[in-house]
């Protein structure tokens, strides 16, 4: 039951022409905590989702933050601790769906993907198996894409990875190919030129410094310095 985050981004952001913050930080946190703890079940049993973006999460309880608080920002402390805050944080719930190009950790498998959300390793060509093979960090880094996102209005962007390296920009050109050539030019405008040129920017996430930082450790091109586990992610 209930809308996927891309549905609640497009109609806030097309349909209701919201600007970020969408979200009470009681909410956002909560949603943040719910999705960890996903992944934490998912990797408990030794499996990386890898396609982890607001298409695949489902959320019941969702509530756009009211008009008249679009200014405040999600580090307002008293919101907090408001009852109807925690009750209306109390009432949502978040599923993880799509597991098709799930894999089992430790496995040698082909990896795939999703455009913008895939890791850096991933999307390098890195496999699950073997030393130094893709790992949990590999869906904390979507999951921080995702919620990025979910802060900002739009995907973080990683520009300084596809300068001067092909191999990355090869990753994302079947993508690419695949889009009909008649509106290739609104995409690339749109997708291409502006999303890969434009670098994360924390500045660009409302709230405490505290939550700028987790999304930041999770967004980390290096996988050993983002966060180890989706645990860890969880319980911070």
């Amino acid at each position: 039951e209930g809308v996927s985050l891309r549905v609640f981004l497009r109609d806030a952001i097309v349909l209701k022409n919201r600007r970020p913050p969408f979200l009470t930080g009681r909410n956002f946190i909560t949603l943040f905590m719910h999705a960890a703890r996903s992944l934490t079940a998912i990797h408990q049993k030794s499996y990386l989702h890898l396609d982890v973006k607001p298409e695949n999460f489902m959320a019941k309880g969702l509530e756009l933050r009211p008009l008249e608080d679009t200014s405040a920002r999600l580090s307002v402390d008293t919101e907090i601790f408001q009852l109807r805050t925690l009750e209306s944080a109390a009432a949502i719930k978040l599923k993880l769906i799509d597991f098709g190009v799930s894999v089992k950790e430790g496995e040698e498998a082909p990896l795939g993907g999703s455009l913008f959300y895939v890791a850096p390793e991933v999307a390098s060509g890195a496999k699950a198996g073997g030393t130094g093979g893709v790992g949990q960090p590999a869906d904390i880094y979507s999951l921080g894409c995702t919620f990025y996102e979910l802060a900002t209005g739009s995907p973080p962007h990683l520009p300084s990875w596809f300068e001067g390296n092909p191999k990355n920009w090869n990753f994302y050109w079947p993508e690419y190919e695949k889009i009909p050539r008649e509106t290739r030019g609104a995409y690339e405008k749109d997708m291409l030129r502006n999303r890969l040129t434009h670098p994360v920017d924390p500045a660009k996430i409302p709230g405490s410094q505290v939550v700028r930082d987790m999304i930041m450790k999770c967004l980390h091109p290096s996988p050993a310095k983002r966060y180890a586990t989706s645990f860890t992610l969880a319980r911070d």
